[in-house]
């Protein structure tokens, strides 16, 4: 256990800021590269895959690559959703638009205040899209704890939202669509 740690620990020294580069390259922001690259270790470190890899700088390469995409993909449908905001914004008026980002702030909040593993799960999941199976392998838990999650998340939002939203009308279904 010791010597493979140690194994990626001299690999993520040789080869970070290559790792970076490429990271950037796609994300276009610094910090989110560091993460990226330092998330592509973290998965190696879980899963030991170290070891069997036969060329590790090409494999690293197309880890970062696909962590890249993924997050550019999940940005993008986060990007649409936030889109329709911006659509309706061009038909209400100053008032009604500040009515909206109130709301939307609300969501956010009452997410919040979710319990700490419930809120990460139901990120994972709602808005970042990972499937269940994909949540309970990164978490290690089951899936259908996963599930429970869900469900315990969409039920206190359901009553913590139930008065709030029902004077927006229209709006109110793009913002449930992030759900």
């Amino acid at each position: 256990m010791y010597k493979n740690n140690l194994q990626i620990e001299i690999i993520f020294k040789k080869h970070y800021k290559d790792l970076c580069l490429i990271a950037y390259n796609y994300l276009q922001d610094v910090s989110d590269a560091e993460d990226i690259v330092q998330e592509v270790f973290i998965s190696i470190l879980r899963n030991k895959k170290i070891g069997n890899i036969a060329n590790v700088k090409s494999y690293l390469w197309q880890c970062v690559k696909n962590a890249c995409i993924n997050k550019l993909k999940r940005e993008k449908k986060l990007y649409c959703l936030n889109e329709a905001y911006t659509l309706d914004y061009n038909y209400i008026s100053k008032e009604e638009e500040m009515i909206c980002l109130e709301n939307q702030l609300y969501l956010y909040q009452q997410i919040d205040l979710l319990p700490k593993q419930c809120k990460k799960i139901f990120l994972k999941c709602a808005i970042n899209g990972d499937g269940y199976k994909q949540v309970s392998e990164d978490l290690e838990i089951s899936v259908n704890a996963v599930k429970n999650q869900i469900k315990r998340a969409y039920k206190f939002l359901r009553e913590s939202l139930t008065d709030y939203y029902i004077f927006i009308g229209a709006v109110q279904l793009n913002i449930f669509l992030l759900f």
